[in-house]
Parts: structure tokens; sequence; C-alpha cells
């Protein structure tokens, strides 16, 4: 609530608006994001769904699991899911607005160590029609270069244990700084969001 406030009266002092653009820019405040889901985790390529403990892993997938860490590398990936909610479908006293955003600069944290700087390829709308949009943010990258200290077995039983069957989802955290186009031009979020299962 606090960004949100922060953010509304950076947007205003841009432009001595009339009634109209006070509005529109009112509605762009309201943007929320959350976390919808968390899909497609695979290790070496080797889909981490059903598998819980090491020995799920068929044959061939060890052989592929062991070779990468041999190699000195251990590619990990999934699918980030954020729901953007446009709530400015014209109801509640609110007009209609469709909302841009032009940006979304990320960072994703495991086990609060970042693992990943990105941003989206291109910009997109959420309409004002009381439908939300989905964001994907894949994330792909070399644990071993994060996680150097630990040995095959505690770094898959790691990946296991945040992707697997049984795993804990909360231990992967993401931050935003969303850029939205406004009639005033762009207007960047003044500080970064965490973004967690429940819209902010």
């Amino acid at each position: 609530m606090k960004n949100k406030k922060i953010f509304l009266i950076a947007a205003l002092t841009l432009l001595i608006a009339s009634c109209g653009v006070y509005e529109t820019l009112t509605n762009f405040a309201r943007l929320k994001f959350k976390v919808n889901s968390y899909n497609n985790f695979r290790v070496a390529d080797v889909a981490l769904e059903g598998k819980s403990k090491i020995g799920d892993f068929s044959p061939i997938d060890y052989v592929k699991l062991t070779g990468a860490f041999v190699k000195g590398e251990l590619p990990f990936s999934f699918l980030i899911n954020v729901e953007a909610d446009n709530p400015n479908d014209g109801s509640g006293g609110f007009p209609a607005t469709d909302i841009s955003i032009e940006s979304f600069p990320f960072r994703v944290l495991l086990d609060d160590k970042q693992i990943l700087v990105g941003n989206i390829e291109q910009a997109f709308t959420v309409p004002g029609v009381g439908e939300n949009r989905i964001i994907p943010i894949r994330v792909d990258v070399d644990l071993l270069k994060f996680f150097k200290d630990k040995s095959f077995d505690e770094l898959t039983n790691f990946i296991l244990a945040v992707g697997g069957k049984d795993g804990s989802r909360s231990r992967i955290s993401l931050f935003a700084k969303p850029v939205l186009g406004t009639p005033v031009g762009n207007i960047d979020y003044p500080d970064e969001i965490k973004i967690s299962h429940e819209f902010n």
C-alpha cells in the first residue's frame, strides 16, 4: 500500500493534470501482481515432475545429472508465471482503463541468493475488462555458479527440495520494478516490489 501511494504522488508531479488524467493515473496505481504458479522444473534437461528423492531418477537421467556435474555445470530451469491484475473494468466508480507494461525488470533469488536478473522481451497490455494477464518469467541458470560448496548429492537433494514433487516454492523469491506507459509518459515504480502468492 505504501508503494502505491508513493507511486501515485510521483506520477502526479510530472504534470499539473486535468481531472481526467488524475483518474487515469489513479487507475494505473491499482495494478496488482502475484505469482500464479511455478512449473516445468528441469535440471540438466531432466524433468523434476513426480520426483522427490534421488532414487526417483531413472538410470539414464542419473547419467545425465552426473555427467553435467562432472563437467562443472548443473543447468537448472523453470517458469514463474506472474499474474497481472487490472481491476479497472469500469465498475466501482473507476473508468475502464487498459494498462501498458513497458518494462518489467526483475530479480530471482533462491534461498536468498540472487541467481538471475532479467526483463521481459517486449511490452504488453493488461486490458481493463476484468481480464488478467500472465507474465511468463523463464529462469535458466547454472546452479554450480552459485552453490559451489555443495556435493552432487547435496545439490541434487536441494534442487528436489525446491522443484520436486514435494518441493517448497517458498524458497524462490521474485522482485520487480515495473515501468508503466501512461498519458504523461513512462513511469517507473519508485521501489522494487516483492511478488508473492497474494496480490500486492
